[in-house]
């Protein structure tokens, strides 16, 4: 095996791995979602139910898409990097509920979505570091913004 075709293969195995790995808690936490959404809404305070039926559903498609992208991680490196803007979006959207105040959380649910914001963070800063080694084996394809 030549050390870049080897290095290429490592980087394809990672970035393959941290995108099933995110499609199978995305499945799990939207199937927690809805099969439980009343006790949720009540544990973190988030009224009405259907706000966790609704995510649960929007979970699933997520998941679906990321394992469908986990299949051709190295085909299309700008899907895997969607699937990272995605998940910074999430953590994001997190900190500012978080933050906001705008829901009257429940000590319960200010660490839910915490613990939720934090494993997501984790799953973008693997795709980070897999689209940044993929970069490398691909002739300097970079995640990094361009700077005028």
């Amino acid at each position: 095996m030549t050390k870049s075709y080897q290095a290429e293969w490592t980087t394809t195995v990672f970035l393959r791995r941290v995108l099933w790995a995110n499609a199978f808690f995305s499945t799990a936490t939207a199937l927690l979602l809805l099969a439980a959404a009343a006790p949720l809404a009540n544990w973190t305070g988030i009224q009405p139910p259907v706000v966790f039926l609704v995510l649960g559903v929007g979970l699933l498609l997520f998941a679906g898409v990321v394992a469908w992208i986990a299949q051709r991680a190295t085909d299309n490196l700008a899907l895997v990097r969607a699937i990272f803007l995605l998940d910074l979006a999430w953590v994001a959207a997190s900190i500012a509920l978080l933050l906001g105040g705008w829901l009257p959380l429940t000590t319960a649910g200010w660490w839910a979505v915490l613990l939720v914001a934090d494993v997501v963070a984790l799953f973008a800063l693997l795709e980070y570091v897999g689209l940044r080694r993929a970069g490398k084996d691909q002739g300097g394809i970079d995640v990094q913004p361009t700077r005028a």
